[in-house]
């Protein structure tokens, strides 16, 4: 009987919920804000250091693999003579917790003064881990 009380009161506390992490959103945020200001500073690996070494991309010509491909793609199409074009923002993100440490942010964003004169407005939605050196993007979908 003892042995059957002892299971049963470590599948329950098992099974019970987490208490909420009320420190992801914060952190989350924090490493967002840390890519809008390396893109402001015109460092563009200051602005690629939250994703994972072996994070995905999502974008419109195909699926990028791996961080130095996400860097080369980002250098391809925004560095010009070491400086980052355009001034990007963010808009307002959306958390959803899909697990103990995996997070989905959706959100807008917007580079404007570029040499085209054309603005370029976009959705994201980045997938985040938590690892042991805090969260990291995993995947970015972005269009």
């Amino acid at each position: 009987m003892t042995t059957l009380l002892l299971a049963l009161s470590v599948m329950a506390c098992a099974s019970a919920p987490r208490a909420a992490d009320t420190g992801a959103e914060p952190a989350i945020r924090q490493q967002l804000q840390v890519m809008l200001d390396a893109w402001k500073a015109d460092n563009l690996d200051g602005h690629i250091a939250p994703y994972a070494d072996d994070a995905t991309w999502t974008t419109a010509t195909g699926l990028l693999k791996g961080k130095a491909a996400i860097r080369e793609s980002l250098v391809k199409g925004f560095l010009r003579d070491g400086n980052l074009l355009g001034d990007l923002t963010f808009g307002p993100t959306e958390f959803t917790r899909l697990g103990p440490d995996y997070m989905m942010t959706n959100g807008a964003f917007h580079v404007a003064n570029l040499p085209s004169g054309r603005p370029i407005d976009g959705q994201s939605t980045l997938i985040w881990r938590r690892d042991g050196s805090g969260w990291r993007i995993i995947h970015d979908h972005s269009s």
